[in-house]
């Protein structure tokens, strides 16, 4: 999984960017249970991203234009529980970090920097990690052969004879 998130360095749509994997603990694996295979992965990881959101008028002006008015963000994602589980919720929380820069120009707060990451960011690594699990879960297939305990029953049953008791 390390060299899949890998995958989400470099990610930039124009005003935020990340630029590094942190440390991925956790673990993923396939088992399989009566013959058939189960993806499980437990894992924890954090994205460092940066990026400057410009204002309206620097946003109209060519590319690289920016003014103290422009607001500059860093933070990371924190991705605290991604397991088989509840792979259909990734839990995603934004943490701020102090963006570089001289005290003059105007940096993200908490909530600012939780709203600009939230507006694309979050997103896209929603999209990539679903698009992840799939690609995980195709590495094997599910279509192999059944067990005896999986296949239906062969005959309809029918119940048990019925015999009054006897005095």
């Amino acid at each position: 999984w390390r060299e899949r998130l890998r995958g989400l360095e470099g990610w930039s749509d124009g005003s935020l960017q990340v630029d590094a994997l942190g440390p991925v603990e956790g673990e993923a694996s396939i088992a399989h249970v009566r013959g058939q295979p189960k993806f499980m992965h437990d894992l924890t990881f954090d994205l460092r991203f940066s990026g400057l959101q410009r204002c309206r008028l620097c946003a109209k002006s060519p590319p690289g234009c920016r003014c103290s008015k422009c607001v500059r963000v860093k933070g990371k994602i924190l991705a605290t529980d991604f397991s088989w589980d509840n792979s259909d919720v990734v839990a995603l929380r934004v943490q701020r970090d102090e963006p570089p820069g001289p005290e003059h120009v105007k940096k993200a707060n908490q909530e600012e920097c939780k709203d600009i990451a939230d507006e694309s960011l979050v997103p896209a690594v929603r999209a990539f990690l679903e698009a992840s699990l799939a690609e995980y879960r195709a590495q094997e297939g599910t279509e192999g052969p059944k067990w005896a305990s999986q296949l239906p029953p062969s005959a309809q049953w029918s119940g048990a004879p019925y015999s009054a008791p006897t005095q």
